[in-house]
């Protein structure tokens, strides 16, 4: 397996204000209506990440709006999400086989694909579901064989939800996948999943990653509540997974290797044998993991950062700074989900709903 080592930066505490009341413009209630609504100072890495990225897109987001329908990316993601959160909670519990993950990872696989079966969703969408779901089972199979290891692993917390005082009255919240210890030493561990991976430029973005950062500051926070050493935190495991490309392909053959009259479909049994085949005998093209460490030094510069950006943040908030567009942010490797109401004029919301939730991903 490769594994590299980094060494890079992060953050302090911030000064910050009381409870405030934000002001936002609310679409469905005519142009220029105000709505106001009373936040306390709280802040996910996902949300500042996106007011970063997009003032327009974080307005929406505040107001609740959120697609209907789920990338088939993001679809995927969270399946293999899903996936390892049990596995590792399982290692939590106890120490079980490797058998007998495989085992539970059949079992969940096989729900998901009863559930697919019966969701309401065009033909297209349901064999796209059930491509993801065969993609994942034989993916996760051969994740378990190549990284055995971890069922020796001290792990101290799965799907880690957290809520700590920053300064004076801020407060990061987020989910942390999982953490363990190596000796004194403590590691968070962050899954990546993608379909395509430069591992040039994931060794010099990961260095600096900011959700990564995010995390590491909270849990030195998090351990200076217990009354233990911060400096025991030293950084990020990156557990990358690569996407599997494949899909059903015709079979011009019979099994003794004689040429069909009429070619036919893969079988999702064929398909799911030949994909954990072609993981077998190159594991470290889907599988590898990132060591990155960040210092105490590392962390303060990173605080500092993070200080500024939550008081311009607030600024925002309390309408002391302009919302506008950040036409880079529309199209790219990935489109704005929200690119067709700005093209409406934020007049047209069809294929969006509301959310109560703010903070979605930390009740999921």
């Amino acid at each position: 397996m490769k594994k590299k080592k980094k060494v890079r930066l992060a953050g302090t505490t911030t000064n910050t204000t009381p409870v405030f009341l934000v002001k936002m413009f609310e679409p469905r209630k005519g142009k220029g209506k105000v709505v106001v609504r009373k936040l306390e100072l709280e802040a996910t890495q996902s949300l500042l990440n996106s007011w970063v990225a997009c003032r327009m897109k974080c307005k929406y987001m505040l107001q609740g709006w959120e697609p209907v329908a789920q990338k088939a990316s993001f679809r995927f993601g969270n399946l293999i999400h899903k996936i390892l959160e049990m596995l590792y909670k399982r290692m939590m519990v106890k120490k079980p086989t490797v058998s007998e993950l495989e085992n539970s990872l059949d079992t969940l696989v096989s729900k998901e694909m009863k559930a697919a079966s019966l969701r309401r969703a065009s033909p297209g969408d349901i064999e796209s579901e059930r491509l993801e779901i065969l993609k994942a089972n034989a993916l996760m199979h051969e994740y378990i064989n190549v990284w055995k290891g971890d069922l020796k692993k001290d792990w101290i917390e799965v799907e880690k939800v957290f809520n700590v005082q920053f300064g004076d009255k801020w407060h990061l919240k987020g989910k942390r996948d999982r953490a363990f210890k190596k000796g004194k030493e403590i590691w968070i561990q962050e899954d990546k999943t993608s379909s395509r991976i430069s591992e040039e430029e994931l060794d010099l973005r990961l260095s600096f990653d900011a959700q990564s950062l995010f995390y590491n500051v909270a849990k030195r926070l998090e351990i200076i509540e217990e009354g233990g050493n911060p400096d025991a935190v030293k950084g990020v495991m990156y557990n990358i997974v690569r996407v599997p490309g494949q899909r059903w392909k015709q079979v011009k053959k019979d099994v003794n290797g004689k040429k069909l009259k009429t070619p036919r479909l893969e079988s999702d049994k064929e398909l799911l044998e030949r994909i954990r085949q072609e993981i077998k005998e190159e594991p470290e093209h889907y599988f590898f993991r990132y060591e990155v460490g960040f210092p105490t030094e590392a962390v303060f510069e990173y605080t500092e950062e993070l200080k500024a950006k939550l008081h311009e943040f607030k600024l925002w908030l309390e309408g002391k700074l302009a919302t506008y567009k950040n036409e880079s942010h529309c199209t790219g490797r990935y489109r704005c989900e929200f690119l067709p109401v700005c093209a409406s004029g934020g007049k047209s919301f069809d294929g969006f709903s509301k959310s109560r939730v703010l903070f979605r991903e930390l009740e999921e």
